[in-house]
């Protein structure tokens, strides 16, 4: 499970309430908009949050343990800045072309990549990076903010990616029971041996 814009006490209360379901946890909370928690049930070998080079844009990656799989699985989370002036939009693409190039030197064959983009799926700095690493976008044209506003004005901003030997069943959008001016994502996942 992969939750972003995550401050210290929601961090606390959610490692708290949910430590049964999810024993693993990597969390990384902050007083702005840019925290995030990641929780597991699959064992963590490494997990680490960096700035992406060049930027000021923070990233995660996880690898997580597969036992019927000889490799482990990576995650990717990340949340772009929003392209509120010119300078968060060239933030923004510096990060998205400097994530890919991180993302395209592994060699797994099992990559998830997960985030708050601030791009929608039109956006050809969208379509370059999907190109670039190969991977499928499962999260489709559905809209994901403001969810104060109706549904038909709504915009696709939060993604979900797959890599290689990774299938889904299902991605769907979760009812706003969240507080939030973003809708939650859910996407039920299959590793292929």
């Amino acid at each position: 499970m992969v939750l972003q814009e995550v401050n210290p006490t929601q961090a606390q209360q959610l490692q708290k309430n949910l430590e049964d379901l999810y024993p693993t946890v990597f969390s990384m909370p902050a007083s702005n908009p840019f925290g995030s928690m990641i929780l597991s049930r699959l064992p963590m070998l490494r997990a680490e949050r960096q700035i992406i080079p060049k930027t000021k844009t923070l990233y995660s990656h996880v690898e997580l343990e597969v036992p019927s799989l000889k490799t482990p699985l990576h995650l990717y989370e990340i949340h772009a800045y929003p392209p509120i002036n010119q300078t968060l939009v060239e933030e923004r693409k510096q990060a998205l072309e400097g994530l890919a190039r991180i993302i395209e030197d592994n060699p797994s064959e099992l990559k998830i990549v997960v985030g708050d983009l601030n791009l929608t799926p039109y956006n050809p700095l969208f379509k370059a990076f999907e190109r670039k690493l190969s991977i499928r976008r499962i999260s489709g044209l559905k809209v994901t903010w403001p969810m104060f506003l109706p549904s038909f004005l709504r915009i696709a901003i939060d993604h979900c990616f797959i890599s290689g030997k990774i299938a889904y069943q299902h991605h769907a959008i979760l009812r706003d029971d969240f507080n939030s001016d973003q809708a939650a994502q859910r996407a039920d996942l299959l590793l292929i041996p």
